[in-house]
């Protein structure tokens, strides 16, 4: 379904085609797919990978995740993780039957976000020590952004789809003189 709904968003134009199969599809004329992945016909491919998190770290500034999925389920580094109620992580090592992933709450990761309401480019980067805000970059003091404002991502590189959830706008703030918004 979060790949249906990734096509979609992505070309509302395009036709509608349900596959009605869970272990055998095409991907192309040159290979056939047995596993449960589901590959999104686009310009941009997204294989959607059920996995489970068994184990994680969130009182570090480089916290991470376990996933019970590797490179036997398709797994590889650079990959983004969703979750229901948006982005994740990053993918950043993988082994037979396991990932790591580097969480949004890790001081390493930047997502590449916009808000929803205007598009505006901005980027997500987590500091330590409080696990559920992060600071949204570079917007600039003339773009119209309020607590509530819903963030997504921007879909300007490869790890996620365009506008999978990534937050809420929970404080807004901006010095006398400053260019960009806290």
């Amino acid at each position: 379904l979060r790949a249906e709904i990734t096509q979609n968003e992505s070309d509302p134009s395009r036709p509608k085609h349900v596959n009605d199969t869970i272990t055998t599809r095409k991907r192309d004329d040159n290979e056939t797919i047995t596993d449960n992945t589901f590959y999104l016909p686009s310009d941009q491919d997204y294989a959607f990978i059920p996995a489970r998190v068994i184990a994680f770290s969130n009182d570090r500034h480089h916290n991470y995740l376990t996933l019970n999925k590797g490179t036997r389920d398709g797994v590889t580094p650079d990959m983004g993780v969703i979750g229901k109620d948006g982005i994740v992580g990053v993918v950043q090592s993988v082994s037979t039957h396991f990932a790591v992933v580097a969480p949004v709450i890790h001081e390493g990761l930047y997502i590449s976000s916009r808000i929803g309401k205007n598009d505006y480019m901005a980027t997500l980067h987590w500091h330590m020590p409080d696990i559920r805000h992060a600071a949204l970059e570079d917007v600039a003091r003339h773009v119209d952004i309020k607590v509530g404002d819903s963030i997504v991502t921007s879909g300007m590189s490869a790890i996620f789809p365009a506008g999978m959830p990534v937050g809420v706008v929970s404080d807004v703030s901006i010095g006398e003189g400053d260019s960009y918004y806290d």
